[in-house]
């Protein structure tokens, strides 16, 4: 697991790092050049190290998979044994064996055992044994294992399909 999580580090800061480019430009020739770019680089190893606080991981932009629960600002790769959080998400994957929690966004795909839940948002797809809530927005596609509950607070339109499938 080491290894992916490895693997998920520098993929998010070669990525991050190629984007700043992007939206923030290159260095202006007013601050020296040799003191910006390495200061770029560490901001954004910052905001995508995934930090181990007594075995709960926190990340800012950072992906990863623990075995403990799992809470990030905005993460595009989710997957831990117990809870993922995650305050936005933007065609973000999340699989738990406990629950799936978005805050905003359009997470792509939501598996939670216990729990799968958007509570802005449009979820693309959305998969749980027990529970899966959508909160203002709609569902593209909600699969629930056994059919314990499906509800939206306030939904324009939903598929729910209840099934045998065992994930």
């Amino acid at each position: 697991m080491e290894i992916v999580n490895l693997i998920l580090l520098i993929l998010s800061f070669l990525i991050y790092y190629l984007l700043s480019f992007k939206f923030f430009g290159k260095p202006s020739l007013r601050l020296d050049r040799r003191l910006q770019i390495p200061a770029r680089a560490v901001f954004i190893l910052f905001l995508v190290t995934p930090f181990n606080i007594n075995g709960t991981i926190y990340t800012i932009f950072g992906n990863v998979k623990h075995e403990g629960d799992v809470n990030s600002i905005l993460s595009m790769y989710q997957s831990t044994e117990k809870n993922a959080f995650s305050l936005i998400s933007f065609l973000g994957y999340q699989e738990a064996e406990k629950k799936v929690e978005v805050i905003v966004g359009i997470p792509s795909y939501q598996y939670g055992r216990e729990l799968s839940s958007t509570i802005f948002g449009i979820p693309i797809y959305q998969s749980s044994a027990y529970e899966a809530r959508t909160g203002w927005g709609f569902t593209l596609h909600r699969q629930l294992v056994y059919g314990k509950t499906s509800s939206e607070w306030f939904a324009f339109f939903s598929t729910d399909r209840q099934s045998v499938y065992y994930h």
